[in-house]
């Protein structure tokens, strides 16, 4: 946090003495989008667009937090050919706060181009839904002060870029009736003998690994054979999470469900 105020004083400092903007400057910062299922990661790329050397820069990307969540940001190859002297990549709980400044001796600016690769930021899908859209966008919100979408400074002026925010599509999470291990609509004696098969003598995996996880712990072991005999053979036994009702995996693991029944 120390270094972000740091930062943001020089930005400040930089605007305010380059503050003159010159006809025809340009830049663009857009966003990179991306899809994946929950507990994925989502690599999200901020790239450049800019007809002018750059001398710094400022910017923050809100996100949801109950969908996505920021793992790590990391410099991209534009920032490794030519490092800005000052670089804060702040992770937050709701987003991403981004500052650099070049100066002093040697190279003090971003040479102009196109498609740049700025950062690499990576995001945690948490959330689950129907391909609910995780929004990424641009923001002046984020940080202690917060950092706004500040001037683009370079050697001569300072201006704001226009900016393109992106979505990361969470896909539908698979349904599937819990039980029903070899996925044939029903729940009978075939399905704990399918998983027993599987576990002890080579047999086929189930279809949807996670529908066979009877006590959805997230494993496939013999305590699911036995709650499934138990719940078919045991009046008062406790019955597969769900009912027969086909719905989605509530509890995040490492089982999928490839195919299924379920619409």
């Amino acid at each position: 946090m120390a270094r972000m105020l740091v930062l943001r004083s020089v930005i400040a400092i930089a605007c305010a003495v380059l503050a003159s903007p010159t006809w025809g400057q340009q830049a663009s910062i857009r966003l990179t989008g991306g899809a994946g299922d929950t507990g994925d990661s989502v690599v999200v790329t901020a790239m450049l667009d800019s007809n002018v050397n750059l001398g710094g820069w400022a910017w923050g990307v809100c996100s949801d937090s109950t969908l996505v969540q920021v793992q790590s940001s990391v410099d991209g190859s534009a920032l490794l050919a030519f490092p800005p002297n000052f670089n804060v990549q702040e992770l937050l709980p709701d987003g991403v706060a981004i500052a650099a400044v070049y100066f002093g001796a040697g190279l003090t600016f971003l040479p102009t181009s196109i498609d740049q690769e700025m950062y690499r930021v990576t995001y945690q899908i948490v959330g689950t839904g129907l391909s609910v859209p995780a929004s990424l966008s641009f923001c002046g919100t984020l940080g202690t002060p917060p950092v706004s979408i500040e001037c683009i400074v370079h050697q001569g002026g300072s201006f704001l870029p226009t900016t393109t925010d992106a979505v990361i599509t969470i896909n539908p999470a698979p349904t599937f009736r819990r039980g029903d291990v070899n996925s044939d609509g029903a729940f009978n004696l075939v399905d704990p003998i399918w998983l027993l098969t599987y576990l002890f003598v080579f047999g086929p995996l189930p279809h949807c690994a996670d529908a066979a996880d009877a006590d959805d712990n997230g494993i496939l072991q013999l305590t699911d054979v036995v709650f499934l005999l138990s719940a078919l053979f045991t009046p008062s036994a406790p019955q597969p999470t769900g009912s027969m009702q086909c719905a989605s995996d509530p509890t995040a693991d490492s089982l999928d469900c490839l195919v299924s029944p379920c619409p």
